[in-house]
């Protein structure tokens, strides 16, 4: 009989050493956490299942349902909204239904095992999603189909990275303007899905499954090698000229990313001037809004355009921006939200406040 040690919403269940698996190999552990009725299977190294919590935390979950899942062509099945969905709102909060190690070579055993270790119903889903290899085992198809890639919290990268897959996000079809992006968060074991712009009722919720940053031809090339299908996203069907277009400005914006200093370099530079920084971002924003490519780095760089303003202290334009910065927040994020309205009721609150000015002796 399987041990279990109960802790709250989760609990860890090891399985004796007899059990009839592969997982049983030196170094690598079979864990099954429960989260309510739902369970998770994993395959750990030694290692990593020393570093995770014995609780995980509680996570924001909003009750209505905001997409449904539904035929979106010749793509198959796709998530879809339910109602309008506003940039920076949360679309879901799921826990993985399995997790391997992406160092491991992860046999059809492994997977077999795993999967004879969650709820009937979760592994008759798995069996159901997209499957890009029809000639592989369709086991080892479907993982490699839909596996999001993740890090546990282990300071060793390589035993950090982990292939997992989640039945509700793997119904996101790929785009490479997507209005959608995850983010893993290994406190809680889960992953969330937020929206990067404003999301009309019925519109395909999408997400990237490449680097969309990169020209057309290296992500065509990539989605056919990697998922077996040819990309027929808007940004991938405009006329000739304006995929030039697209082009040289995804290029410009790699350029961007490489010539940009840190916050606390600029602050201490004399060489840079002092809307350096700030015209960097700007001019970012600009060609992340024109090639749908907002992403979670859009609110990166409003927040950077803040905190230069900040270390600048000119209250308008740090008012401003972080006005802009906490409207991107989800209604979840109470707390930062909390923050924000203190820096924009009284700007001086703001940690760096001025910083740049006192690190080169200016008279504020």
């Amino acid at each position: 009989m399987t041990k279990t040690h109960r802790r709250r919403s989760s609990r860890f269940s090891y399985l004796p050493k007899d059990h009839p698996t592969l997982l049983s190999r030196a170094l690598y552990v079979t864990q099954i956490f429960h989260f309510g009725d739902f369970k998770c299977a994993t395959l750990l190294h030694e290692g990593v299942k020393k570093c995770l919590p014995r609780v995980f935390n509680q996570t924001y979950r909003d009750r209505l349902a905001k997409f449904e899942t539904r035929h979106a062509r010749s793509k198959g099945l796709g998530m879809f909204a339910r109602c309008g969905i506003p940039a920076g709102s949360i679309i879901l909060v799921e826990h993985p239904l399995l997790i391997m190690p992406r160092t491991s070579s992860a046999t059809v055993s492994d997977i077999s095992c795993l999967l004879s270790e969650v709820h009937p119903k979760e592994r008759t889903e798995f069996m159901n999603l997209a499957n890009s290899q029809p000639l592989e085992d369709p086991l080892k198809a479907i993982m490699q189909t839909n596996r999001l890639l993740i890090d546990l919290p282990v300071d060793d990268p390589e035993l950090a990275a982990h292939h997992a897959v989640f039945l509700k996000i793997s119904r996101c079809n790929h785009s490479c303007s997507p209005n959608a992006h995850w983010k893993w968060d290994s406190a809680s074991f889960t992953l969330t899905l937020e929206a990067v712009r404003d999301i009309g009722p019925s519109e395909e919720i999408t997400i990237q499954y490449i680097d969309s940053s990169v020209d057309r031809q290296q992500r065509l090339d990539r989605l056919r090698s990697w998922y077996n299908f040819d990309c027929l996203c808007p940004s991938c069907t405009l006329p000739r000229k304006s995929i030039i277009h697209s082009d040289f400005a995804r290029e410009e914006l790699s350029h961007l990313t490489e010539l940009m200093v840190s916050f606390e370099a600029w602050c201490a530079s004399e060489e840079l001037s002092d809307d350096y920084m700030i015209r960097m971002h700007q001019r970012a924003l600009e060609l992340r809004e024109a090639e749908g490519l907002q992403l979670f780095e859009s609110r990166k760089h409003i927040d950077a355009i803040a905190m230069c303003y900040g270390a600048l202290g000119d209250v308008a334009m740090f008012r401003y921006w972080t006005k802009k910065a906490r409207s991107l927040r989800a209604p979840s994020y109470v707390g930062g939200c909390v923050v924000l309205d203190q820096w924009m009721m009284d700007p001086r609150r703001f940690p760096v406040w001025g910083w740049r000015n006192s690190r080169r002796g200016d008279v504020l």
